[in-house]
This record gives structure tokens, C-alpha cells and sequence, in this order.
């Protein structure tokens, strides 16, 4: 009869070590997979983004003429006077010019593309 309970209890116990072996296999697959999707998945994800972002800006600095009202980064508007290559020229008082990076353009700031881009946020947000 002892030897019967004995059994018994060893039986239990291999099926709870069995048990908490799946339960640590199935852990383990867990973590790996969080770490293939982090690793693999978010980056391409994010360069996606980066790529939208980038063709997006480069539109804008395609559209952007002498006589736009811009908005740069440093808070200040002023008025887009001249471009040469990557360097633009915003007059932000009269008479007074300064040279500005176009990466640090954010966008116009003219009232009818103002209203544009607002049209635009507004469709995406119902669509």
C-alpha cells in the first residue's frame, strides 16, 4: 500500500515537473519572440516612418518659393527671400536677413496653405 502511494506520488511529481517545463518552454518562446519582434519588426517599422517623413519634408522644401511665410524651428517666422542649395535666406524683420538651414524650416506659415494642411489633418482624421 505504501509502495502504491509512493508510486503515486512520484507519478504526480513527474507530471507537475512536466508541467512546469511546458510551462517555462512556452515562457522562454515568449521572450524570444518579444525579442525578434523588437530586434526585427519595430525598426523596419520605424523606417517606414522615416521614409514618409523624409519624402514628406521633401515636398515641402520643393514647394517652398521666395515670398512663402515659413516657420522654423527656433520659433521665429519671416519670409522665405532666397534658396541656395541647402541654405535659405528668411527675412524675419525688414531689412534684416538670416541665414537658416532648411532642416530647420517646419513648414509654411501662409494662410492659404495654412488652411490646406488643416483640410488635409481633417480628412485623415475621418478617414
Amino acid at each position: 500500500m505504501i509502495e502504491k502511494a509512493n508510486l503515486v506520488f512520484e507519478q504526480n511529481q513527474v507530471v507537475y515537473l512536466q508541467n512546469q517545463q511546458i510551462i517555462l518552454y512556452v515562457f522562454c518562446s515568449l521572450i524570444a519572440l518579444y525579442i525578434i519582434f523588437m530586434l526585427v519588426v519595430i525598426p523596419v517599422l520605424k523606417k517606414k516612418k522615416d521614409d514618409k517623413n523624409f519624402k514628406k519634408r521633401m515636398k515641402l522644401y520643393q514647394e517652398l518659393k521666395p515670398g512663402h511665410e515659413v516657420f522654423l524651428a527656433s520659433g521665429v517666422f519671416g519670409e522665405l527671400v532666397d534658396k541656395q542649395g541647402e541654405i535659405y535666406f528668411v527675412e524675419i524683420a525688414p531689412k534684416v536677413v538670416i541665414k537658416v538651414n532648411r532642416n530647420y524650416i517646419l513648414g509654411f506659415f501662409d494662410q492659404e496653405i495654412s488652411q490646406k494642411i488643416n483640410e488635409e489633418k481633417t480628412k485623415k482624421s475621418k478617414g
